[in-house]
């Protein structure tokens, strides 16, 4: 059980599934299957320790069956379960903003458009609201990364880019650009 929380806490943000997480621990040296580690994430999801988050096809307008992405309800357990690593400072970031949108009262679901990916719809009382998150975008390639998938999105609602560090524009061909101050507070 407790290697099946340190490889969800390790793995915040990412796609996860229970044959994958099984065959990562067994090949670990871990033996376990799909089902006994399908049974302890419901527990963890029960206990609110981790919350699931459903992929929406922003194209078809549908919740996908496939591999959900796992948050974990506090950063600082995530730590002390997986341990600091300064290369996941964009992944806790990620974390927080999902639980940010949590705390205001969003529903939230991953979004998937043709190949790629939003890190958040947010909806709530009939408003739709596209988010990405990241660490910094001073490069103009992480810029792009960043903002190419609400460009892709053809409708008119609302889309930001919530950014930890640095100052930028905060207006981008229409998508908001939120610095992690104003975010939170």
């Amino acid at each position: 059980m407790r290697h099946v929380a340190e490889f969800l806490a390790d793995n915040i943000g990412n796609e996860c599934s229970s044959n994958g997480i099984a065959g990562a621990l067994t090949s670990a040296g871990s033996k376990t299957t799909n089902k006994t580690v399908s049974s302890y994430v419901t527990a963890f999801e029960e206990a609110f320790l981790f919350y699931r988050v459903a992929r929406y096809d922003l194209h078809g307008k549908a919740l996908l069956k496939t591999n959900p992405k796992e948050y974990i309800v506090d950063t600082g357990f995530r730590t002390w379960m997986a341990g600091y690593r300064v290369t996941d400072t964009g992944r806790l970031f990620e974390n927080a903003v999902y639980l940010q949108l949590l705390y205001e009262g969003w529903s939230v679901h991953v979004g998937k458009l043709y190949g790629k990916e939003v890190d958040f719809v947010a909806t709530k009382d009939g408003r739709v609201l596209y988010v990405q998150a990241t660490d910094e975008m001073f490069a103009s390639e992480t810029r792009e990364r960043e903002i190419a998938p609400l460009k892709s999105i053809r409708d008119n609602h609302e889309k930001i880019v919530v950014v930890r560090q640095g100052s930028y524009d905060t207006d981008i061909d229409g998508i908001r650009i939120v610095s992690a101050r104003d975010f939170f507070l």
